[in-house]
């Protein structure tokens, strides 16, 4: 999960511009998952391994979720690419 979160905060940090207004609240919740690993620690000290299971769990459907959003906004890029290639195609011909 920390490399998940690592790859995740890169791609923000090289394509924040691409995100527009979105890009604050990828930022904000990968902040929060990074608060989360701490908590994740103090569960697993004090020995509260069920809340700790817990918290890894949602951790991965977040960051997975985060991941998922840079994946289809880069494929939707495309997309919009291929699109308007084909388009403007169509009225040079």
């Amino acid at each position: 999960l920390n490399q998940l979160h690592r790859h995740v905060k890169k791609k923000l940090l090289a394509h924040r511009y691409s995100y527009g207004n979105a890009e604050k609240t990828l930022e904000y919740a990968i902040n929060t998952s990074k608060e989360q690993f701490k908590k994740y620690e103090e569960e697993t000290i004090n020995g509260n391994y069920l809340q700790a299971r817990e918290i890894v769990l949602q951790l991965k459907t977040d960051l997975t979720a985060i991941d998922i959003v840079f994946i289809s906004s880069k494929f939707a890029f495309l997309i919009f690419t291929l699109n308007t290639s084909i388009i403007y195609n169509i009225f040079i011909m």
